[in-house]
């Protein structure tokens, strides 16, 4: 997040333990630490009566607030702009409504920047450790140092329909609604396509509450058709749904890369066609291509009374590495989310 201090906050009485609080979240890699205007009189005097007391803590506050902007510009760089709150005196009424939120120092401090971003998800145990494991590279130690420092924290909805009540909740509470984000899937049965219940929430978070709604049907569809094959040879003959581990897995393969996308994997062609008479026939023009024996195999999908396709995201088997995740082509989608989040942390 971005922090704008005004230069005439610097000579305000009584002040100085404040603003030092709110620098240190600078020191720490928190947040973005900027001043307003950059090389102001009022700064320079108080960092001058700082360093008389205390020289190291004087360099400290320095090299935040030099670092705020070159950390800026590097995000924008990169084609983000991260969220923008600007503080004003203690005497001063927060203003949520104005373009740029504007707080009180002492609000600012003590009972906003300091609070975790909420990641507000369908299912905690399973959608964070889905994030944890997609995160490639660099974001990946960014996500670890975060969760580390909990300046992040996951909380669960039960489901996509607890979330819309969630953000109905929150969307007048905007010391909420922005350390808030919610992620969650999109059920499009086809590319482009979500579902009634996904895009009701997109339209109750716009404008309020920061979102993701994934491209891909849902979280086990991240799933890299690589890591599959590496669960599968861990019990190549153990059956799922009355199929081999080996044929499931290679029934999937047939499936082109949007199929995969979009395919239920949790419930199969059965779990979307249930009044269908012959769901095998019956799974849509999206499947056509599907030979009728790979459309009995995929009929009821990963999910069965001991099998939990979406647990392989806590890779407590096996790793899921970062080249499969690279070659599956999603960081096209999942580096911009992380990116999104981080911004706003």
């Amino acid at each position: 997040m971005r922090i704008i201090l005004p230069a005439h906050l610097f000579n305000t009485p009584n002040t100085k333990l404040e603003l030092i609080s709110l620098i240190q979240l600078g020191i720490d890699g928190r947040h973005l630490i900027q001043t307003d205007p950059v090389n102001a009189v009022e700064i320079e005097e108080w960092l001058a009566k700082l360093a008389e007391l205390d020289i190291q803590a004087c360099e400290a506050c320095e090299l935040a607030l030099n670092s705020g902007f070159i950390l800026d510009r590097e995000e924008q760089d990169n084609g983000l702009s991260p969220l923008t709150i600007r503080i004003t005196t203690p005497d001063n009424q927060p203003n949520w409504e104005n373009q740029t939120p504007i707080l009180p120092l002492n609000q600012a401090t003590r009972q906003f920047l300091m609070q975790p971003l909420t990641l507000f998800l369908e299912n905690r145990r399973n959608d964070s450790a889905f994030l944890k494991a997609v995160a490639t590279g660099v974001r990946k130690t960014e996500l670890n140092r975060l969760l580390q420092n909990n300046w992040i924290k996951f909380e669960t909805g039960g489901g996509i329909t607890e979330i819309l009540e969630w953000v109905k909740e929150i969307s007048t509470q905007p010391e909420h609604y922005w350390r808030s984000f919610a992620l969650f899937d999109s059920d499009a049965l086809k590319p482009g396509k979500p579902s009634q219940d996904s895009d009701a929430l997109v339209q109750a978070c716009d404008n309020r509450v920061f979102y993701h709604q994934l491209k891909r049907r849902a979280i086990e569809n991240y799933l890299p058709l690589a890591a599959l094959s590496v669960w599968m040879g861990i019990n190549v003959h153990k059956k799922v749904n009355g199929f081999s581990r080996q044929k499931l897995v290679n029934a999937f393969a047939k499936l082109n890369p949007e199929q995969r996308h979009h395919y239920n994997m949790k419930n199969g062609f059965k779990g979307d066609f249930k009044d269908e008479q012959d769901e095998l026939k019956k799974v849509g023009d999206f499947y056509h291509d599907l030979d009728v024996q790979f459309k009995k195999t995929l009929a009821c999908g990963f999910n069965s009374r001991n099998e939990n396709i979406a647990e392989l995201f806590k890779e407590q088997d096996f790793k899921i590495q970062e080249q499969w995740l690279l070659q599956d082509g999603q960081q096209s989608e999942i580096a911009p989310m992380l990116d999104h989040i981080f911004s706003l942390v």
